[in-house]
């Protein structure tokens, strides 16, 4: 399996600048890089390009510097992997570093292998929950570690040397959150709005009032039409809405939609082969499905797999009967995305109207919900 350690502050990079070219695009951005390491190494880019994740390759020529450039409809962020051959102390084949970039904008990058080294120590133990050092977001990183440092003298202070998950969650949220009020034409508030709808750290009110007072010019964006597209998901999504419908093929490749199970109890399970948790509730799953299919009880298993072998693999292994369902596009599910499902195991259960009656019900959760449902 390859691993990769993710550097969030690119402390090992230095960015000589952003600047206009005026040859090229304005839809375009430039990376220029020299990196002192070895010539002709290879490293691994990737970035989004509106609902695309583009993956691809560069190489340091004779002179260990590269220039690669390409077209993008807005701002995304950009990361490189370089091959961790240079400290040992890091655990990961790849680090990862990520940055901000433009269209129509030029980014100059300088680094060395021995930044590489000495830049690591002692990396792999700080936060992961700020990301970006260049342009606009300077500013951003310098109130970010000012307040890390003063959060982390508290904590030597008051019981211990070390902050823990709350603590430096707390940190992030208080310094992001200020950004996304105070600097609603900025696009990396977008940005930050998204990572928060994911991650589902906030209220979806909250999230509708910071994006409510963005600009169309931002909100009819990609990502702010994305942001609307979760913001809904995640409203039709809860207890007392009725699931809307929606159509997966099934293991023989029919098309099949929920509304066909109109009329009984039905629980949408999302999970996947590769899902430990998700294929732990499996037992439980089969047990309910036994004793309550005779009462208008059925299950619909929606997978986030890739690999159709593999899925087809986990549900004959499993010993599951009910009604299975993929697309095989992993997280970027059809229906997933629809309704915001960042996580799995997660599942609702419906009543026969397709009422959304319950939802992320574990273990014996399930059989005791149906009893008092289906044993009036």
């Amino acid at each position: 399996m390859i691993k990769a350690i993710r550097i969030s502050l690119l402390l090992t990079f230095t960015f000589s600048g952003i600047t206009n070219l005026s040859a090229q695009s304005k839809d375009q951005f430039v990376l220029k890089a020299v990196i002192d390491t070895v010539p002709n190494a290879t490293y691994f880019i990737r970035y989004a390009n509106g609902n695309k994740i583009m993956h691809d390759t560069i190489t340091l020529d004779k002179n260990s510097s590269f220039i690669y450039q390409a077209t993008i409809p807005e701002p995304t962020i950009f990361y490189l992997s370089v091959p961790n051959i240079y400290n040992d102390r890091i655990i990961g084949d790849f680090i990862v570093y990520s940055f901000w970039v433009e269209p129509g904008k030029t980014i100059l990058l300088k680094g060395n292998s021995g930044w590489l080294i000495k830049g690591l120590h002692g990396l792999a133990s700080r936060s992961d929950r700020y990301e970006l050092r260049n342009s606009v977001l300077d500013s951003l990183d310098k109130i970010y570690k000012k307040k890390w440092s003063e959060a982390l003298d508290s904590r030597k202070k008051q019981k211990g040397s070390e902050l823990n998950n709350d603590e430096s969650l707390a940190v992030y949220d208080s310094i992001t959150n200020t950004f996304i009020v105070s600097e609603p034409k900025n696009y990396y508030g977008l940005y930050l709005i998204n990572k928060k709808l994911i991650t589902k750290i906030f209220e979806i009110q909250q999230v509708k009032k910071w994006i409510s007072s963005y600009p169309e010019s931002l909100t009819s964006t990609y990502l702010g039409k994305e942001i609307y597209s979760k913001i809904s998901g995640n409203e039709m999504s809860q207890i007392g809405q009725v699931l809307p419908d929606f159509e997966q093929p099934d293991t023989a490749s029919n098309f099949i939609k929920l509304s066909s199970f109109r009329g009984k109890y039905v629980f949408v399970d999302f999970w996947a082969s590769w899902c430990g948790p998700c294929r732990a509730e499996n037992p439980y799953l089969i047990k309910a499905y036994e004793t309550f299919k005779s009462k208008g009880f059925e299950i619909v298993g929606v997978s986030l797999d890739k690999e159709r072998k593999s899925w087809l693999k986990a549900i004959h292994d499993d010993g599951l009967t009910w009604t299975q369902l993929s697309d095989l596009k992993g997280f970027n599910n059809e229906v997933a995305k629809r309704f915001l499902i960042t996580a799995i195991p997660e599942n609702y259960l419906l009543d026969p109207n397709g009422v959304i009656v319950a939802k992320g019900l574990k273990g014996e959760q399930l059989m005791a919900t149906l009893e008092k449902l289906l044993t009036k």
